[in-house]
């Protein structure tokens, strides 16, 4: 069975301030579902990023995960436009959640970047 591991850290100042890491999460007909929140300090929100990695794992005999893509946000990602209005659109409402969608880039095409 395909599972995916999600790991979500933020990092203000260019410091990782929390860490969190998904259960394994399974992949049924192609699709997996996950969700978190995190809460903020306001006065350290402008120069706060998120970044989220995503591995890979084929089935439960192999304990090696691959990472397949990292998706970068916030204050400093003015590169991407959709992750950059995500961020700003958090800014702008600091306490209603943002539900948004991101495409996942391989992990060779970001580095390419």
């Amino acid at each position: 069975m395909d599972q995916i591991q999600i790991k979500i850290s933020t990092i203000i100042d260019g410091k990782i301030t929390q860490k969190r890491k998904s259960k394994l999460i399974s992949i049924m007909n192609g699709i997996c579902t996950f969700s978190t929140s995190f809460h903020f300090d306001y006065i350290s929100l402008h120069k706060t990023s998120i970044s989220i990695t995503i591995s890979y794992r084929r089935s439960l005999i192999h304990s090696h995960h691959k990472q397949i893509s990292i998706i970068q946000f916030g204050s400093v990602q003015f590169k991407n436009q959709q992750t950059f209005q995500h961020w700003t659109d958090t800014l702008s409402a600091p306490n209603r959640p943002h539900v948004h969608w991101h495409i996942l880039e391989p992990i060779n095409t970001i580095n390419e970047n």
